[in-house]
């Protein structure tokens, strides 16, 4: 469980950096395509991450400063 938790935040850290590929996050984290792959996953469904096309993935921000 902690290594799984541990692999989240590393995911989540690296992303606040922008926009990445999978292929660059295992690199970076020295895990496998198919590990990032699920972590992605797993992180998309609790709503942390998104999809953005063409293999980029990037952090899922709430913004609450917008103004009408």
């Amino acid at each position: 469980f902690l290594e799984r938790a541990s692999q989240m935040k590393a995911l989540l850290d690296f992303l606040k950096d922008g926009t990445k590929a999978v292929s660059a996050i295992a690199l970076a984290l020295s895990l496998s395509d198919r590990r990032i792959r699920a972590l992605l996953s797993r992180a998309k469904k609790r709503g942390l991450v998104i999809n953005l096309g063409s293999g980029l993935w990037g952090l899922l921000t709430e913004r609450s400063d917008y103004s009408d």
